[in-house]
């Protein structure tokens, strides 16, 4: 193992098994690891028994961007954050190089597998900001940060990587039928914040955002 990262953050909703074959595949020394139990916490912590790793319970699904966010606010003194999708495996090596990566000197978010798998710098988040947690529960949390860092001058680097992902392996283990109503939902709200989808954005000045109570109740999948 080489040194080093200081916070490996993985939301899980279920699938603990996944969970269990990404954290297989970590070959770089890890500060500490939090698994976010955002379902089926039991089904998690059988498949982890035994692993060097933290919980962090909220008691129901806090959706992609709030479960990021809650890594970041958990051990806000890190110098940098991995977070990683449960269903991510990742190559040999590919640690070892965003960990160099990271270590360069600015503000920066460093992809293996698009934000899947990506880590996030502190000088990062006190630049760009939070991410928009009324993207709820997945998709288009990915695409706003894109253009928020774009915006603010960040860099978004990616890194040549082996890293695999099984795309949507967590909607498909029952949840395809609540996606297939929050998706569009979760379009239109980007739209509506940037002027157009992705790639037709019309505003360059990002909006000032609250959290919405009411989307969290209407697209709730939990």
């Amino acid at each position: 193992m080489v040194p080093l990262i200081p916070v490996l953050g993985v939301p899980v909703l279920n699938r603990g098994d996944l969970a269990e074959q990404m954290l297989d595949s970590v070959d770089v020394d890890v500060n500490e690891t939090l698994i976010i139990l955002n379902g089926n916490p039991d089904e998690t912590r059988t498949h982890l028994a035994g692993r060097n790793v933290t919980y962090l319970d909220p008691g129901f699904n806090l959706g992609v961007a709030a479960s990021w966010n809650f890594i970041v606010r958990a051990r806000p003194a890190a110098d940098w954050w991995l977070i990683v999708n449960a269903d991510i495996t990742f190559g040999t090596g590919d640690l070892e190089r965003l960990v160099d990566a990271m270590g360069k000197p600015g503000p920066k978010v460093a992809c293996l597998y698009e934000f899947g798998a990506f880590a996030i710098n502190a000088e990062a988040v006190d630049t760009v900001g939070w991410f928009d947690e009324n993207f709820h529960p997945i998709y288009f949390e990915d695409n706003d940060y894109r253009r928020r860092c774009h915006l603010a001058g960040v860099p978004i680097v990616t890194l040549i990587s082996r890293t695999s992902h099984q795309n949507s392996a967590t909607i498909a283990s029952g949840y395809a039928k609540h996606n297939e109503r929050t998706f569009p939902r979760n379009g239109d709200y980007y739209a509506a914040k940037w002027g157009g989808p992705p790639g037709h954005e019309t505003r360059t000045t990002p909006p000032v955002v609250t959290l919405d109570r009411r989307r969290l109740v209407d697209n709730a999948w939990t």
